[in-house]
């Protein structure tokens, strides 16, 4: 996910941080589009105002954990989470968040 957004933004994606709104680095509706047509392949059909509606990495992360916990085809399944620690996530949101969904 974290390849995904940085290439559509065309920044590292080490450069990007978790709690950062989407609407901090510029990202519009058209470049919304575009993410969500890259992340598509490998989580399935996503709403067009998926960026608007969790509108950061971590919240995206934390619906796309929720919402889709299976492994996507050819994608390796990591253990680790992107918060350490339950304590780090904003509401516990990320209990099941794993490493695939931000790399």
């Amino acid at each position: 996910m974290r390849s995904v957004i940085s290439a559509a933004l065309k920044i590292s994606a080490g450069d990007l941080e978790d709690e950062q709104p989407f609407e901090e680095y510029g990202i519009d509706s058209l470049v919304s589009m575009n993410i969500v047509s890259a992340l598509e392949p490998h989580v399935g059909k996503l709403p067009e105002t998926l960026l608007f509606e969790h509108n950061n990495i971590a919240r995206l992360a934390a619906f796309l954990a929720q919402s889709r916990p299976h492994t996507p085809a050819g994608l390796e399944r990591a253990p680790a989470a992107i918060f350490p620690s339950a304590k780090q996530a904003p509401s516990g949101s990320l209990s099941g968040c794993t490493a695939w969904l931000v790399k």
